[in-house]
């Protein structure tokens, strides 16, 4: 199988969802939840004023104290899973994958050369940067793709 691109050159940042929400630590359960139903999201930085990373929070970790008693009381700082694995932006894409892959991690930070949160890079977005990769032609030449065109329509 041919790549169309070349993997070694490709960077993490060709791939980050930019313009992200963040909360602090003491945005309460109640006001994350509400983000994360709003924006579609499953995971929310928790930064410090100046924008650095301080933890991170994901929708499984918000599913598991939602249903305690006391879960109100409960802010970002309480729930985040603190020091988040974070890369800057000129990383190369397939250490970062391989991390994630080797470590479990459904979502990285990216920041700055100042180390400021700038964006994230989510088992999603590695899902579309591998169909980026492969290219069309790729997926055209492939059994699956031909059977599912041919079940489910599509161009010829």
């Amino acid at each position: 199988m041919k790549f169309i691109r070349d993997l070694k050159k490709t960077m993490i940042g060709e791939f980050v969802t930019t313009f992200i929400s963040t909360v602090d630590e003491s945005t309460s359960l109640n006001e994350i939840q509400e983000m994360m139903d709003i924006e579609k999201i499953r995971h929310i930085p928790i930064t410090s004023k100046e924008g650095k990373a301080l933890g991170i929070i994901s929708d499984r970790d918000v599913a598991v104290i939602s249903n305690l008693e006391l879960a109100k009381k409960y802010t970002a700082g309480d729930l985040m899973t603190p020091n988040p694995y974070c890369v800057k932006s000129d990383s190369p894409l397939r250490e970062v994958v391989a991390e994630m892959a080797r470590k479990k991690y459904g979502s990285v930070l990216v920041k700055s050369e100042e180390d400021k949160v700038i964006g994230i890079f989510t088992s999603t977005d590695a899902l579309h940067a591998l169909h980026d990769l492969l290219g069309e032609e790729i997926l055209e030449d492939s059994e699956y793709y031909k059977s599912f065109i041919s079940n489910y329509g599509g161009h010829s």
